[in-house]
């Protein structure tokens, strides 16, 4: 609830017309020196990131090699049986 003009000036020591011209102002709390969040960027290069030399780009990974792995955890996972 609103106060009347009268008492506003009485308690604040201003008069009306300042008042009311206090009311127009906007804060803009974007530039109250609020610190800005993260980027989302990591803080170090990958060793492997895409586009390297370790990794170049459009590169596909050879699977034969996770075959021969896969092939011989399950056989060794039977002999153990």
């Amino acid at each position: 609830m609103r106060r009347p003009a009268l008492c506003r000036v009485a308690v604040s020591g201003i008069s009306a017309a300042e008042s009311a011209a206090n009311e127009d102002i906007t804060v803009d709390y974007g530039k109250s020196g609020v610190p800005k969040m993260g980027k989302n960027k990591p803080r170090h290069a990958e060793h492997n990131a895409k586009g390297t030399k370790k990794n170049p780009f459009g590169k596909q990974a050879d699977k034969s090699d996770l075959l021969k792995r896969m092939k011989a955890a399950a056989d060794k996972a039977k002999k153990e049986d």
